[in-house]
């Protein structure tokens, strides 16, 4: 036993050294792995991009080639599909791709989180 607390809070601090020095092993082996993981998601979806522009490039054909059997110019038919390509792109962005203003700024619970966390070591220490 110790005087004051001194060995108690030196036990603490390794305590606390030898945690973190856990998480960031961990952390870092689970790094590794994921990186490993991106980057087979990332080829995959490279060769699924090219696949998937390939085949619209050839629908795209085949619905000018219609729209022109049924009587439409070239440039109509291309200008038509272009309007109906914009008005959806823009109904996804309206449905998809907009913030919810009701859950506020990103990461702000991990936020409130680490400062708590900083506050709780302060008060240890």
């Amino acid at each position: 036993m110790s005087e004051n607390g001194v060995e108690n809070k030196r036990s603490l601090l390794q305590d606390l050294t030898d945690q973190l020095a856990d998480h960031i092993d961990l952390a870092a082996l689970e790094l590794g792995y994921e990186a490993n993981e991106a980057v087979k998601r990332l080829i995959a979806g490279a060769a699924i991009f090219i696949l998937v522009l390939t085949g619209f490039i050839g629908l795209q054909i085949a619905l000018v080639g219609l729209l022109i059997k049924l009587g439409l110019s070239l440039g109509l038919a291309a200008f038509l599909l272009s309007i109906l390509y914009f008005a959806l792109a823009f109904g996804v962005y309206w449905a998809l791709g907009r913030r919810d203003k009701r859950v506020g700024p990103p990461f702000a619970a991990t936020h409130r989180e680490i400062k708590g966390t900083i506050r709780w070591i302060q008060k240890i220490f």
